[in-house]
């Protein structure tokens, strides 16, 4: 799992597989985390962040475990129209959902990418 922006830019990467219905589940750096979607409050537009979470932490309302889907080569939010890109949260990059279009992000669109590579192992 790889995020990936049209303009070539990338620094997050993730092993996941799939489980617990359409929640995505990491194999590395923290086995069994799930990914979770959590909005950022304050922020507009509208931010979701991408973390991955103990599956027994409580999240902030409108957090979400199952809006972050397989699709053909990566993956698709449910949470309506929007692009995922990298934001920073605390000076830190990580990439969010964010309920903008690429026009209004100057044409740079972001996605995440996944691959079937089975052999992959942590480092």
């Amino acid at each position: 799992m790889t995020a990936t922006a049209s303009d070539g830019g990338s620094n997050i990467t993730a092993i996941f597989t799939e489980k617990f219905g359409n929640s995505l589940v990491q194999h590395c750096p923290e086995i069994g985390f799930v990914a979770a979607l959590i909005p950022q409050s304050g922020v507009s537009p509208a931010t979701y962040v991408i973390e991955w979470v103990d599956v027994t932490t409580p999240l902030p309302e409108g957090s979400s475990t199952s809006s972050l889907v397989p699709a053909p080569g990566g993956f698709v939010s449910t949470l309506g129209t929007g692009i995922f890109k990298e934001v920073e949260v605390n000076s830190i990059p990580v990439f969010a959902w964010v309920e903008e279009t690429a026009e209004e992000n100057g044409d740079v669109e972001f996605w995440i990418d996944s691959t079937d590579d089975a052999d992959s192992t942590c480092a």
